[in-house]
Parts: C-alpha cells; sequence; structure tokens
C-alpha cells in the first residue's frame, strides 16, 4: 500500500473526507501520518486525534520570531523545510498529501518526496497568453468574477511553480448558485477537493497514473 501523510493549515477537510467516505483506504494506501505548520489548526484535535493520526507540528509564525526571520523570505524557509522533511522521513512516505496546507513549499521538502496539492479551479484552462487562468489564493473569486457558471478542483503534482505542476485529473463541477465566493469555497471542500482526491489515488494505486521518477 502507498503511505501517505497529509499535511494542512486548518480543518484538514480532504483528510477527513477520505477517512470518512474512501473505501480504498486500508486496502490500496494508508494514511500514516500528519504535519501541520499551525498549532491553532482545527484539523489536530476534530480529525487527526479521533482517527489516531499522529500529527506533527512546527508553528511557522513562532519558528520564525525565534529565529527572527521574515516569514515571506522564501530563501530562509529553506531552513524550516529542512526540519519539516528531516520530520516526515520518520514515516517513510510514500507521497504527501496538502489538504489546505496555505505555506509556499521550497527545497528540501520540495523535491524529496512526491507532493500532492488540491486547487479549487479548473488549472486546464487557460488565458490569452496560453498561461494557467485560475492560480493563486484567490482562484474561486477570480473564476466566480470572470463568468464562470461552475467549478472544480483540480489536482496536481506540486512543483516549483504555483499551481503549475503536472494535472493528475478533475473533480465533477460544482454549479455557482449566486453565494459569496467564500462560501462557494466551503461546498467545493466536501463535493470537489475530497471526491478528486480520492480519484486521483484511485489513479495511482491502480497505475492509471503513473508518478514520474524523483531527481
Amino acid at each position: 500500500m502507498k503511505r501517505i501523510v497529509v499535511f494542512f493549515s486548518g480543518s484538514a477537510s480532504s483528510l477527513e473526507y477520505l477517512l470518512r467516505n474512501d473505501p480504498r483506504r486500508g486496502e490500496e494506501y494508508e494514511i500514516v501520518g500528519a504535519f501541520t505548520d499551525r498549532y491553532s489548526s482545527s484539523g489536530r484535535k476534530a480529525v487527526c486525534a479521533p482517527n489516531q493520526i499522529r500529527c506533527d507540528c512546527i508553528d511557522y509564525q513562532r519558528w520564525c520570531k525565534t529565529i527572527r526571520v521574515d516569514p515571506k523570505d522564501l530563501k530562509e524557509r529553506e531552513e524550516y523545510f529542512g526540519r519539516v522533511s528531516r520530520m516526515t522521513a520518520s514515516f517513510m512516505p510514500d507521497i504527501i498529501m496538502l489538504s489546505g496546507f496555505m505555506l509556499v513549499i521550497t527545497p528540501p521538502l520540495l523535491g524529496a518526496y512526491h507532493i500532492l496539492n488540491v486547487h479549487p479551479a479548473d488549472l486546464r484552462i487557460v488565458d490569452d497568453n496560453g498561461q494557467r487562468k485560475y492560480t493563486g489564493a484567490d482562484a474561486v473569486t477570480d473564476a466566480i468574477n470572470a463568468g464562470e457558471s461552475e467549478t472544480f478542483s483540480t489536482i496536481h503534482l506540486l512543483n516549483e511553480e504555483i499551481d503549475g505542476g503536472p494535472i493528475i485529473t478533475i473533480s465533477d463541477p460544482l454549479k455557482y448558485t449566486g453565494m459569496t465566493p467564500k462560501q462557494h469555497q466551503e461546498c467545493m471542500k466536501v463535493m470537489c477537493d475530497g471526491p478528486a482526491y480520492a480519484k486521483a489515488l484511485e489513479m495511482i494505486t491502480s497505475g492509471e497514473y503513473v508518478l514520474p521518477s524523483l531527481s
């Protein structure tokens, strides 16, 4: 079975979805651990603890204050992810799965593992320059403001480019019904993100999608 560690910053909604709804968990893959960058993340107590999932934590903001670095400095962040990478190694994971992990991941963690991310937009859509149209933190708002009548979640491999990695699968659509973008994105967590992750893991464990070799 594939060994998966889940990274999250908040509620870990996709992890919760898989624990509750995916019959392949325990048959084709197993959740062997979790990591959060926030001591205050609700997923630690609400999802990990009840399911006896070990959840490690190095609070990023506290870490930055302790060693007096700018939280936005990606070069300084490499030291943080060095510690995270060493901690993650104890789980012996095949895959890291991001469930609302809000930090941009840098080396040495980036490149050491296959990292899956869920993005709340259809990354197949490109602009006039051929660039992915709905990337970044405001993707749902951007899509709705652009007149999209439905939204999708994309599961993709993480690489150096924000929301730029290879696409594994796309969720079924969720029609936009006039609620706020924030409310719509909350619905996507259950209707799109979780099911898309289940599909991606099915594709990977069945061999339908072959993960590339790590350099």
